[in-house]
C-alpha cells in the first residue's frame, strides 16, 4: 500500500457512518464470529484479547485500533477479564463524478478493505471523539448524524497521519478467506 494514494483516496471518498456500538465482552464470555457488514474501526479501550479477522490473529490492548473492510470475519478470544472497545461501522465510496485514475486507484487499492491493527498514539484524543461520536450517533436526530460524520472525518485524518509516522504494516485480505 502506497500511504499517499491511501491518504488521497480518503481525501475523495464520501463517507456513510451506519452504526457506532459499544461492547463490553467479560472474559468468562464466549463471543460469537460476526461478519462486517460494512467497514469497520474496533477501538479497544479497556482490556485485553485475541482479535481474529478472516483467519489473521492479533494482539489488541487498550488503545488499539483495528480496520477491516466489508465482509471480513471478526472473531474475539482470550479475553482477559473483560474487554471494551467501540466498533465503528461505515461506507465509503468515490463519488460517480471522480475522475477514471481515481475510480481505477479506488479498485486497485481497495483502501476501505485493508486489514490492520496498532497502537494509537493520541489515546485519549481519539477516545474522546469516538465517546462523543457515540453519544451524538444514540439521539438519533440528523443534527447529531452529522456531528458523527465531521468527527469520522477527523478521526481518519489522525489515523492516517499515525498509519504514515509508524510505517503500519497493511494486509489486504484474501477473498478466498473471506468466502
Amino acid at each position: 500500500m502506497n500511504i499517499d494514494d491511501h491518504i488521497l483516496l480518503w481525501k475523495s471518498a464520501t463517507i456513510q457512518v451506519f452504526d457506532i456500538r459499544y461492547i463490553k465482552i467479560h472474559g468468562d464470555e464466549q463471543p460469537s464470529s460476526y461478519r462486517l457488514p460494512a467497514s469497520g474501526f474496533l477501538y479497544a479501550i479497556k482490556g485485553k484479547a485475541n482479535v481474529i479477522l478472516d483467519n489473521k490473529s492479533y494482539k489488541i490492548e487498550s488503545f488499539n485500533i483495528a480496520h477491516a473492510g466489508k465482509g471480513s470475519c471478526l472473531h474475539i478470544s482470550a479475553v482477559e477479564n473483560s474487554l471494551e472497545y467501540y466498533l465503528i461501522l461505515y461506507k465509503a465510496t468515490l463519488p460517480i463524478t471522480s475522475r477514471k485514475d481515481m475510480l481505477a486507484l479506488w479498485e486497485r487499492e481497495k483502501s476501505v478493505q485493508l486489514q490492520y491493527v496498532f497502537q494509537v498514539t493520541n489515546a485519549l484524543t481519539l477516545q474522546e471523539k469516538i465517546e462523543t461520536m457515540h453519544r451524538e450517533w444514540l439521539k438519533q436526530n440528523n443534527l447529531g448524524h452529522f456531528h458523527v460524520k465531521a468527527l469520522f472525518y477527523q478521526i481518519i485524518y489522525e489515523l492516517l497521519q499515525q498509519l504514515h509516522q509508524q510505517h503500519v504494516n497493511v494486509q489486504q485480505p484474501d477473498p478466498v478467506e473471506q468466502i
